[in-house]
């Protein structure tokens, strides 16, 4: 903090010792400040904010407790540091905002805890350069035998193990002590296994439950949900391509066979007109007036009437399949609902 003298005139923080048995003081001590401070945020200051010296970058206020050759502490603020940059360029960029928690009556603080150093000793410009394991935390690394990189802000956790497989997971924003705000958000995730396998699905208390699968052993795509899979507008439902083809099959092959048995049908009942035509023909002119031979043209009409029975008969087999044809039709139509999907659906 500032000191105020007696004239009323303002020395801030920075050039002054932390106290009297400083060796430090003054002037030299704000561009001498070269030691690897530890800290907590307890103020953040926005880009737009009048108190931002940047406008540019996020600042902090940031509580650092100081130690001095006579084994006192004092708590003095470093004011307006940024975050230093992962790769110090304008096209690529890595940025993130620490958490500010200033505790309640009795309860620890859980601010980030952050490591800071001044560029050039110059305190006037600290930078906050990492992170300072927390005393609060209850998390507990792995073994060390196990090669893992885990990281979690704000409710999204990446994990990579020591076979290689990597499982992003959206818990749902948290707050300070890391406690999910509302699980109902969250539990979705996605993963690649060391087997070859991209899955993307959701956490439940009896284990994973994918949603699509992605397996490189033999080259395939799954789909994996009782809701259906909708694409677009999902006016359409998706057609049961087995089951259709099936029943199509089935109609197509009696179709078929009553339209080779038509064709032979009405080809013998063509025959047997002509048949009868040709007899009839053959008698007509024994039945000329005056009658001149009954007897000879009876046999020629009996031959005639016997083609036309046969042809009758013929006819009333084609009038069957015809009715087959029709019953054939009628039956896949009354299934089609069994053809399409209640729940999958697409659209155009």
């Amino acid at each position: 903090m500032s000191e105020v003298l007696e004239d009323g005139s303002v020395i801030p923080s920075y050039l002054r010792g932390s106290d009297s048995s400083s060796q430090i003081l003054g002037s030299q001590y704000s561009v001498s400040d070269w030691q690897l401070r530890v800290g907590e945020i307890i103020q953040a200051y926005d880009v737009d904010d009048p108190s931002n010296r940047n406008g540019k970058y996020i600042e902090y206020d940031v509580s650092v407790s100081h130690s001095n050759l006579g084994g006192g502490f004092t708590n003095i603020t470093y004011p307006r540091c940024r975050v230093h940059s992962l790769f110090g360029g304008v096209a690529d960029f890595l940025r993130w905002t620490p958490r500010i928690d200033n505790g309640g009556d009795g309860q620890s603080s859980l601010s980030s805890k952050v490591l800071l150093l001044c560029p050039n000793g110059n305190n006037r410009f600290a930078l906050i350069i990492g992170g300072y394991p927390h005393p609060e935390t209850t998390r507990q690394d792995t073994k060390f035998d196990d090669h893992d990189l885990f990281f979690e802000y704000n409710g999204l956790n990446v994990n990579i193990n020591n076979d290689g497989d990597l499982t992003l997971t959206h818990k749902g924003a948290t707050d300070n002590s890391g406690a999910i705000i509302d699980s109902s958000n969250g539990n979705s995730y996605i993963s690649m296994t060391s087997d070859g396998k991209v899955k993307i699905g959701y956490l439940t208390s009896e284990g994973d439950k994918p949603l699509i699968t992605l397996d490189k052993s033999d080259n395939t795509i799954s789909l994996h949900t009782s809701q259906g899979v909708k694409i677009n507008q999902a006016t359409e439902s998706m057609v049961f391509g087995t089951t259709y083809r099936n029943a199509e099959t089935s109609m197509n092959n009696t179709l078929s066979e009553m339209m080779n048995n038509l064709f032979s049908l009405f080809t013998t009942a063509s025959s047997l007109v002509a048949t009868a035509a040709a007899q009839f023909t053959a008698a007509s002119p024994f039945l000329l007036i005056p009658v001149a031979g009954p007897i000879m043209a009876a046999p020629l009409m009996a031959t005639a009437g016997a083609t036309l029975l046969s042809a009758s008969l013929i006819m009333h087999t084609i009038s069957s399949n015809f009715l087959q044809m029709f019953n054939a039709i009628s039956i896949f139509e009354a299934q089609a609902s069994l053809y399409l999907s209640q729940i999958h659906a697409l659209s155009d």
